[in-house]
């Protein structure tokens, strides 16, 4: 039969026609989405239970194209011939639109499928698309109150793993791309203050409570050869959506980071993992949760 593509916008729903085609895997590729457990996740699911998951990490699927298409491919190559893939809400967008392109080369689908009125079947896809009944999706209002639902679940089923950080490969953030400045570096220029320090090209990451002075700012840049300063308050890590992984980061729990403790060197997640066992890797993503689920303003890209 081959692989189904399924592309609509954010009024469709595809859960009655998926009750119907149940059997195949299904790859689910939209981030927003909370019906089989907490958002942020690309999945592989099987008679309607998650058998395989990438992290992440955004509700918005043009945050981090890159992961989404990386998470694809890894998902794909797990799931069987007839796979029948869902797309994240599709609009008018040039990224959105060149991202649904190059997903559609990758699932090489038999067939695609759209909504009848959702304007999505003329971006330009590789088969001629065929109209069905478009299913309306639950209002926005619906769908926020079933992720805080999973949030809250996630939290109350974890416990504080805590991991050091010198163990860890962190990704999806400023934090961990550059090499650190040692603490004795740090003394001698004045930023005495100044709870993280690395180098990444031109751009000093600073993480410190306050922006320092001016005279330490410009001995910094010109030590480390760096043309800007980038600072981020240490307890903007804390709330983030996360996953902690193996080397190759493939995720093994979901979880929100409580603190991250640079003075002691570590890294505390509430997660279903007990204890870190195993963790070699960090993955923040940009939403960051209150400890009663509710969700706040998106990161930027890069912002921490």
């Amino acid at each position: 039969m081959g692989r189904t593509l399924l592309a609509g916008d954010s009024n469709t729903a595809w859960r009655e026609w998926l009750k119907h085609h149940g059997d195949a895997d299904l790859v689910h590729l939209d981030p927003s989405d909370a019906h089989f457990g907490p958002a942020g996740r690309l999945l592989r699911v099987r008679s309607g239970k998650v058998v395989g998951w990438r992290f992440y990490g955004s509700l918005d699927a043009r945050r981090a194209p890159h992961l989404l298409v990386a998470g694809a491919a890894e998902l794909l190559a797990e799931a069987g011939p007839d796979a029948v893939v869902q797309l994240f809400p599709l609009r008018r967008s040039p990224l959105l639109r060149q991202l649904a392109l190059l997903l559609d080369d990758l699932v090489a689908p038999e067939r695609i499928l759209t909504p009848e009125g959702a304007g999505v079947e003329t971006l330009g896809w590789s088969i001629g698309p065929e109209s069905v009944a478009r299913e309306s999706a639950f209002p926005e209002m619906v769908r926020h109150a079933q992720r805080k639902a999973q949030w809250l679940r996630m939290l109350e089923e974890g416990t504080v793993a805590e991991v050091p950080l010198a163990t860890l490969s962190i990704r999806g953030a400023r934090l961990g791309s550059g090499h650190p400045i040692p603490r004795t570096d740090l003394d001698a220029l004045g930023l005495v203050h100044v709870s993280h320090a690395e180098l990444c090209g031109k751009t000093l990451l600073l993480v410190a409570e306050t922006e320092p002075d001016d005279a330490s700012v410009a001995r910094a840049l010109d030590r480390c050869h760096a043309q800007t300063l980038h600072r981020v308050p240490p307890g903007a890590y804390a709330g983030l959506l996360a996953a902690l992984g193996r080397d190759r980061g493939e995720p093994l729990a979901i979880g929100r980071v409580e603190t991250i403790d640079f003075r002691h060197g570590v890294v505390r997640v509430r997660s279903t993992m007990q204890e870190g066992a195993g963790a070699r890797t960090l993955l923040l993503g940009g939403v960051r949760l209150d400890e009663d689920g509710n969700e706040g303003p998106e990161l930027r890209p890069w912002q921490v």
